[in-house]
């Protein structure tokens, strides 16, 4: 506001009771600065004020000046946001540790990698990968067979099929999510599906399904602050919510791990993206690289990272494993290509029902 108009406030405004009523507890506080150029407001906002930045109320009055509005747009820009995050993702972290606080607060499960047991169970990890589409009457035929882990986004594509997911993994930590899963569960249900998600993950998808489960990542804040032990981290779970599968998968001594929708890239730039995937994931696709069932892909350096994270997990895998790529993407060192056609199961297969007495 401009200065005159806030000494004017204290003939109508008890500022010395708003004192009393809600500064008088750490945390709280109000502020009164007169400053003569924007950069003065703006370098006392951002030192002062670092945590109140990704979601400060701002209030410019109709008959501000110029200058006065032209400070409030910059705030309403984000300005100050982008400078914390650039300058080491600050902002970034103090995000993941509130939303840790909040999830931890509802005591959900919490992920433990479980003792090495004996090989047991075929684990579908399905990508959102527009190769995932014309497999879904393939995993449909044969989900009591699977082990079916959706891996974010796909997790729309697969219900819309009335296909029944066994577990969702979940790995970025962004609010838009829960008002794009909130419609989408209200809209066609969660089934017996059981979350696996991120401490970081917003708390409220959680409450979206009957059976949730948390697990911390190596990297990040959060796990050096909360948790109790190494076995509660899932390495290996990124950058991509494939990783995220594959990692999952790998800790309950698989028989098999299958990929299908894994592309981490396309045949075409005409589909890039299952068609009932949940949100919107805007991608380039500016690099051209191997294929898993034809000569070349494209795809990105983002994705290549997925890519390099999936060859390492079969380097790094304790177990004896087979590992299948029946996408129709990029070409990953270590799995062996497959069609999904092609896949044989014996009488036995089931569903393994070590992971499901685990989990339950």
């Amino acid at each position: 506001v401009e200065w005159e108009d806030f000494v004017s406030s204290f003939g109508v405004i008890n500022w010395l009771e708003i004192w009393n009523q809600y500064c008088t507890q750490a945390g709280f506080k109000i502020t009164a600065m007169q400053s003569d150029s924007s950069n003065g407001l703006l370098n006392h906002l951002f030192y002062t004020s670092p945590l109140a930045l990704d979601h400060a109320f701002i209030y410019t009055s109709p008959v501000a000046s110029e200058k006065t509005k032209q400070i409030s747009q910059q705030i309403e820009e984000r300005l100050l946001d982008r400078v914390c995050a650039y300058s080491g993702f600050a902002m970034d972290e103090y995000n993941m540790i509130w939303n840790t606080w909040r999830s931890l607060s509802k005591q959900p499960r919490i992920f433990e990698r479980p003792t090495s047991r004996p090989s047991q169970g075929d684990y579908l990890i399905c990508g959102s990968g527009p190769s995932l589409d014309q497999n879904l009457d393939w995993i449909k035929t044969n989900q009591e067979k699977l082990v079916i882990v959706a891996c974010a986004s796909n997790f729309g594509s697969l219900r819309k099929a009335g296909i029944d997911v066994d577990v969702l993994c979940l790995l970025e930590r962004g609010e838009f999510m829960v008002e794009q899963y909130t419609e989408f569960v209200k809209r066609y249900g969660s089934g017996k599906t059981r979350l696996l998600a991120s401490v970081t993950t917003p708390s409220e998808i959680l409450d979206l399904f009957d059976s949730s489960m948390v697990y911390f990542r190596p990297s990040l804040t959060p796990v050096a602050l909360f948790s109790e032990g190494l076995r509660q981290i899932l390495c290996g779970e990124g950058p991509q919510s494939v990783n995220t599968g594959v990692a999952f998968a790998l800790t309950q001594s698989p028989k098999r791990i299958i990929l299908c929708g894994v592309d981490l890239g396309t045949v075409s730039l005409d589909k890039v993206r299952t068609e009932g995937a949940i949100g919107i994931t805007p991608r380039d696709f500016d690099l051209t690289v191997r294929g898993n069932l034809r000569d070349h892909v494209y795809t990105n350096e983002l994705l290549l990272d997925g890519a390099r994270v999936l060859k390492n997990s079969v380097l790094f895998s304790e177990n004896t494993a087979e590992f299948l790529n029946a996408s129709d993407g990029v070409y990953l060192e270590g799995w062996n290509s497959v069609q999904c056609a092609d896949i044989v199961f014996s009488n036995q297969s089931n569903k393994s029902q070590k992971m499901l007495d685990w989990w339950d």
